[in-house]
């Protein structure tokens, strides 16, 4: 293959992606190359060599797959710390966000601000959550479906992200029932925050927890998404026996805490359907 020209190479993976790449005498990677080298402009020398050193680690030399290491800030290697993000500055947050459609169900979500990915608190936050409308014992659901048959969906999920978090509780209900169900959500939530769980409670919750997570481990796409999870969120993956060690360890005071701290303020309401036939 032709010397390439343009950006210098910048160390000894970099090094070893050029070489791998330029090998193949059928192929013109001559382009993909000078691509590659040339992200150093906006990265820096060192980022670079760490993304191609993770790059040769899975085999895949694409460019795309190098910028997209660089931009997700997953090149660090094992026992380093990737790059931190910081969230960027909010927008003042809307009370309620309303789409009108002609649906005979009414869509109802009330989000609170969540955790990280890697915050501390984020199992606690969890078992929260499990309580709180995770699943067919928790509050909401047996509140809401099993004692008033107000909805057939109901249930609450929390999403981390590397920066930043939410916890939203959703519930389909007919339109003119739609107050009753958005009034229960925000008074079960304010009920958790303000007199937190029970031990019977957190036994069941992290009971639950901790068999989902070992169950999932017997089918090959859920092991794939938790590992791919962990790495793009945090760039490294916490062993199983970790994760249910720190689960296990979270008690009824570190539940009660989160719970004030994330569902004692005031929710945004979202709503799809007949807004005129809603009436919030």
């Amino acid at each position: 293959p032709a010397p390439v020209a343009g950006p210098t190479i910048t160390g000894p993976a970099a090094t070893t992606v050029v070489q791998q790449l330029l090998a193949d005498p059928v192929v013109d990677r001559h382009s993909r190359v000078v691509r590659i080298l040339r992200l150093r402009e906006m990265v820096g020398d060192a980022r670079l060599e760490a993304a191609c050193a993770r790059a040769l680690r899975y085999d895949d030399l694409a460019y795309a797959t190098i910028k997209r290491i660089l931009a997700q800030g997953l090149e660090a290697t094992d026992g380093e710390t990737a790059p931190t993000t910081v969230a960027p500055v909010a927008p003042p947050r809307p009370e309620r966000a309303a789409l009108d459609r002609p649906h005979d169900v009414a869509h109802l979500a009330l989000a609170w601000p969540g955790l990280p990915a890697d915050h501390p608190d984020r199992y606690a936050l969890s078992v929260a959550n499990q309580i709180f409308g995770g699943g067919l014992s928790s509050r909401l659901f047996q509140e809401i479906r099993e004692e008033r048959g107000l909805a057939y969906s109901v249930f609450s999920a929390v999403s981390a992200y590397s920066d930043a978090g939410s916890l939203v509780t959703y519930a389909g209900t007919s339109p003119e029932r739609s107050a009753e169900v958005v009034a229960i959500m925000r008074r079960v939530a304010a009920d958790l925050a303000e007199r937190g769980v029970t031990p019977r409670e957190r036994e069941v919750a992290v009971g639950y927890l901790d068999g989902a997570a070992q169950l999932s481990l017997e089918d090959t796409g859920s092991v794939m998404a938790r590992l791919g999870n962990h790495v793009c969120a945090r760039g490294t993956v916490i062993p199983i026996a970790e994760q249910l060690g720190r689960l296990r360890a979270v008690t009824v005071d570190d539940i009660d805490r989160v719970a004030a701290q994330h569902l004692a303020g005031d929710p945004v309401l979202c709503v799809v359907g007949p807004l005129d036939d809603i009436g919030l």
